[in-house]
């Protein structure tokens, strides 16, 4: 385990978070990039957030509207729940982002259309 982990170190690879496990995660957020990430369906634009949580260094990639513009007036070092969450509509589940700060929500929470696909059910 301790040679994985001096591996993973040494060539900056982070564990990554998931919001598709239905959990709030508290995270710290220490940078963020533009990026443009492969995927099975295409490649993707969005931003990859480089973050601690539980005291590790964590990372996710997003490429959803409605969580990049509640960050967008993010500062370094700010702390952060994040949340997905779904509810069900006429024409599906959606998705969507619950982001608050101190236990005050950030925004109304914005159904984003491009967050569903068949992987998040």
């Amino acid at each position: 385990m301790k040679a994985e982990q001096d591996f993973l170190k040494k060539n900056d690879i982070l564990p990554k978070i998931s919001f598709k496990d239905g959990k709030a995660h508290t995270v710290k957020l220490l940078d963020r990039k533009m990026e443009t990430v492969k995927f099975d369906d295409g490649p993707k634009e969005g931003i990859t957030y480089k973050v601690e949580e539980n005291g590790m260094e964590k990372a996710f990639f997003t490429s959803s509207v409605g969580l990049i513009s509640k960050l967008a007036e993010s500062k370094n070092g700010e702390t952060y729940t994040i949340e997905m969450k779904k509810r069900k509509t006429d024409s599906g589940y959606k998705s969507y982002f619950v982001v608050s700060q101190e236990g005050k929500e950030v925004s109304e929470p914005v159904v984003d259309e491009e967050e569903i696909t068949k992987e998040n059910f």
